[in-house]
């Protein structure tokens, strides 16, 4: 594995620390709403990527399309004054149009239950534990060993009104590197202009209206999936049976964000798939993809 990859890998599995640790303000906001009740968060993505080339050094395995999709929906209750209880679940789908010789998996995907803790320990700070037990692998002969439980650990600091500053520590056991930490700032540096600078999508916002902000940026997929034990057996790729893949994937492109409610997101952008890197850093095999156009659409709620 190359050390550009190791550096990528590095920053795709910070993300899902990011992701947590943007919420931790607006659960700071919901304190004031909901004291007894009980609300919801759902957020669900979808995405095409076009045919992209992918290869392994000089050998080429053909070009395959991508179709990704994942869903969450997370229940939150205070459980003490500070203490917010988080349970829900949610999915993650990649689904590769690969070629008949290709010795890569179509699909890559997970099931998993979400359960975790929010906590206020100052007007400033806000912290939270998460882990996620579930399925992670190519839901090919599914066992016990397909089963994951990924763990996130954050602080959010809110400096003043426009500045938050984000830290996280993302531990996976499937993972090469098990422990990653990671950080980031939202800074509302104008009043139309957002510097949001948080994993799993960074990216600058600009305020065209109240209901309407446009974006320019990137998002980090990935996460670790284990391959049926047979997988090589099927693919000529003895040495690939039961083996674990870390899949990671940037996009780059422009965005506009529509909230047609106040509680309620709706976000259409297009740009290019940057970067795809299939690693079976056990067998010390990786493959890459070639840059593809992408488009897609996701949704965020809460009720």
């Amino acid at each position: 594995m190359s050390f550009n990859f190791r550096q990528l890998t590095l920053v795709v599995l910070c993300a899902s620390a990011g992701t947590f640790l943007a919420a931790s303000a607006f659960a700071a906001e919901k304190k004031k709403k909901f004291a007894e009740e009980v609300s919801w968060e759902v957020n669900t993505d979808h995405a095409y990527v076009a045919g992209s080339q992918t290869k392994a050094g000089d050998v080429k395995f053909g070009h395959f399309t991508e179709v990704a999709n994942s869903f969450q929906a997370v229940a939150s209750r205070f459980i003490s004054e500070g203490a917010i209880l988080r349970l829900g679940a949610n999915g993650d789908r990649y689904s590769f149009g690969t070629p008949d010789n290709s010795p890569l998996p179509n699909t890559l995907q997970s099931a998993a239950a979400v359960m975790g803790v929010d906590f206020q320990l100052a007007s400033e700070w806000l912290v939270r534990f998460e882990v996620q037990p579930g399925v992670y692998s190519d839901f090919h002969d599914i066992t016990f060993d397909d089963v994951n439980v990924p763990a996130t650990i954050g602080a959010s600091y809110l400096y003043d009104k426009d500045l938050q500053i984000v830290f996280g520590i993302s531990v996976d056991p499937r993972r090469e590197y098990p422990v990653m930490p990671g950080a980031g700032i939202r800074w509302q540096f104008e009043d139309r202009w957002t510097l949001n600078a948080i994993l799993p999508r960074p990216r600058v916002e600009w305020a065209a209206s109240e209901n309407l902000t446009l974006h320019a940026g990137l998002a980090l997929k990935g996460g670790s999936y284990r391959l049926a034990d047979d997988f090589g057996d099927t693919h000529n790729r003895p040495g690939m049976n039961g083996v674990v893949v870390d899949y990671s994937e940037v996009r780059a492109g422009l965005g506009a964000s529509w909230k047609p409610l106040p509680s309620m997101e709706v976000t259409l952008e297009g740009g290019y798939m940057v970067w795809r890197t299939f690693d079976a850093w056990a067998r010390n095999v990786s493959f890459r993809g070639d840059p593809a156009p992408y488009g897609g659409i996701s949704m965020t709620a809460g009720f």
